[in-house]
């Protein structure tokens, strides 16, 4: 009869350790999972703040090109003016600052290594767009695009 009873214990012993092996296996394979969806959520947002980088300097650079540069600037002195941008029906930065300041710039022509007629003292304007939304952007740095 002892014989019988010492049979049984390493039956149940063996079936109790497959039982936890598979639970454990079942509770590293929800932290892998889990793991996994964090870095797929993390990347996804990532690439929205990219997306809408991008959409701003390109809407930026248009505003730059249809209005042209001196579009808005004083023509003695500087300027500061705050716009709002919509680069989508979704997407919208509030607050873009854009500055400007004319500046005298020295023009030299040459031609061959050689200065052609005298050098002129023109006024240049300086351009520059600057916008700070961490909701949008992703960043507490100031996206900033100027000529």
């Amino acid at each position: 009869m002892a014989r019988s009873t010492d049979r049984c214990a390493p039956r149940r012993q063996v079936r109790g350790d497959a039982l936890l092996e598979a639970l454990i296996g079942a509770v590293l394979m929800a932290i892998i999972g889990l793991g996994l969806v964090y870095a797929t959520s993390r990347a996804a947002v990532s690439q929205r703040h990219t997306n809408v980088q991008n959409l701003a300097v390109n809407r930026l650079r248009t505003l730059l090109q249809d209005d042209g540069i001196s579009d808005g600037c004083a023509t003695g002195g500087g300027s500061k003016t705050s716009l709002k941008l919509t680069l989508t029906p979704s997407v919208e930065l509030k607050d873009v600052e854009k500055t400007c300041v004319v500046v005298p710039t020295t023009l030299t022509l040459k031609h061959g290594g050689a200065v052609v007629g005298t050098p002129k003292i023109v006024s240049l304007p300086q351009v520059v767009f600057s916008v700070t939304d961490s909701a949008q952007l992703g960043s507490d740095t100031a996206l900033t695009l100027g000529n």
